[in-house]
């Protein structure tokens, strides 16, 4: 069974064992949840549009499979929020707007 915790855009998790941001013990429940911790491109079904994305989430249906990149937000600051983009939405979607599958291998 999945559960959900809404989160704000932006918000970053605070460790509740070491009260540190991003700490080890956020990134190991992330991989071990299937999270994505990396720049990269994933499979990942699209369940929850952010606020302000601009079609209202008409895309969003979370049935499909897709691949989405996940990167870096680009301010380059120490809390350096992973996004991931959908094709043909404008705006960047927060990681737990996903429901998120393997990561997608170059051979």
């Amino acid at each position: 069974m999945m559960t959900r915790t809404a989160t704000m855009p932006g918000a970053v998790e605070v460790c509740p064992i070491c009260d540190i941001a991003g700490c080890r013990h956020i990134r190991e429940r992330q991989a071990q949840s299937g999270r994505p911790t990396k720049p990269g491109f994933y499979w990942g079904r699209w369940h929850t549009p952010a606020p302000g994305t601009a079609d209202d989430g008409e895309m969003c249906g979370g049935t499909e499979w897709e691949v989405h990149s996940v990167f870096h937000d680009g301010f380059g600051g120490p809390d350096d929020e992973l996004l991931a983009f959908v094709p043909g939405v404008e705006k960047s979607q927060p990681l737990d707007a996903f429901e998120w599958g393997a990561e997608v291998v170059r051979r």
